[in-house]
Formats: structure tokens, sequence, C-alpha cells
């Protein structure tokens, strides 16, 4: 079953992994339905669950870019259940992220 549509968002500013969304619980996984980022400074952004590493390829963004995945109602990407939904920097920026997010199973 899927929950209503959720909306999240975090500031990163530290290079590797900054928490996104915990673990919706067991048997539930986290499907990212839009993503909006934008970055001061040149970096490689991927998304990743919390045990099941990399969820999405590696994209070079330059300074003071960003980009916008408009809404997919099949989603963009999914956690495997019961992991939490992560952002990974490949170095020190200040990187504005929100989603739009449903959780399913459980």
């Amino acid at each position: 079953m899927a929950s209503p549509l959720s909306y999240s968002f975090v500031n990163a500013a530290n290079s590797g992994l900054t928490q996104i969304l915990p673990a919706q619980g067991t048997g539930i996984i986290i499907r990212v339905h839009s993503v909006s980022i934008v970055v001061d400074s040149a970096v490689y952004v991927n998304f990743a669950g919390s045990l099941s590493g990399a969820l999405t390829a590696a994209f070079p963004l330059t300074a003071n870019g960003g980009f916008v995945w408009n809404f997919n109602k099949y989603g963009w990407f999914i956690t495997a259940p019961n992991e939490g939904l992560l952002i990974n920097l490949s170095t020190t920026v200040n990187a504005g992220v929100q989603i739009s997010w449903a959780s399913y199973g459980g």
C-alpha cells in the first residue's frame, strides 16, 4: 500500500553521505517522484540507500548549478526495503535538495 505523497528537504554541506530520509519500517521502500538540487560549487552528486549504496549515477554539477527531475508517477528511483535515503557529495559544498516521495509496502 502506498502512502500519500510527502515532501522533504535537506541542506547538505559536507562531503560524503547525508541522510534525507530515515528507513520507513520493515518491508517498506521509498520511491522518489521528483528532485530539485542546487549547489554553490562544483561537485559530483548521487543518491544512495543507507544499506545498498548508490541508487543513481554520479552527476557532475558546476558552481551554482543544479537540476530538476519533474514529477514521475513511476518514480525516478527506489530504496531497498527498510533502508533510508541519502545524498552523496564528492566534496564539501553547500547543496539544497528537495524531493517528493512516497513509501510503499509493509
